[in-house]
């Protein structure tokens, strides 16, 4: 019988791995912020989010990630390994925070600018990705998100 340990660490691995969408074999980071985008879209195709269930969706992802990362640092003793893309997931979601899901160029700019700050981690983001802490895991990609977010709110406004 496994302990609660061995328990949690499964729990914390595929949370953080995004159940399974982290050990993708290229690209991780990038596959998750995908599934991230193509179920927000699903989901806006299916019901109509109010402003607060975005952000309840974002707040639970958020929790999700951060409760994982402390769990496989304290436990483990890694800092953000490559196959941890809850924080992507985090961050694409709040990307998209009160933006219309349905949108396509909407979503695809969100995508878009989101990666690119996030792999090329200008200024802030790169000082926020070398704090230590499960916090620090999260924060580079919520960083990321912002010029995403405000580039996407741009192009919704252009096009509406």
């Amino acid at each position: 019988m496994a302990s609660k340990n061995t328990k949690t660490r499964w729990l914390s691995r595929g949370v953080g791995s995004l159940f399974g969408v982290g050990f993708f074999p290229f690209m991780p980071g990038t596959a998750a912020a995908l599934v991230t985008a193509c179920i927000a879209w699903l989901v806006s195709r299916t019901v109509s989010l109010s402003l607060i269930w975005d952000i309840e969706i974002f707040l639970v992802l958020l929790l999700l990630g951060l409760l994982s990362a402390y769990d496989l640092i304290r436990h483990e003793g890694v800092k953000d390994p490559g196959w941890f893309v809850m924080d992507e997931a985090a961050g694409m979601w709040l990307a998209l925070l009160g933006l219309p899901k349905d949108n396509l160029p909407v979503l695809a700019a969100a995508f878009a600018v989101f990666r690119i700050f996030d792999i090329a981690k200008p200024w802030i983001i790169k000082k926020a990705d070398r704090l230590p802490g499960a916090a620090a895991i999260m924060l580079d990609d919520l960083l990321a998100a912002v010029p995403a977010w405000l580039t996407a709110f741009g192009l919704w406004k252009i096009l509406s």
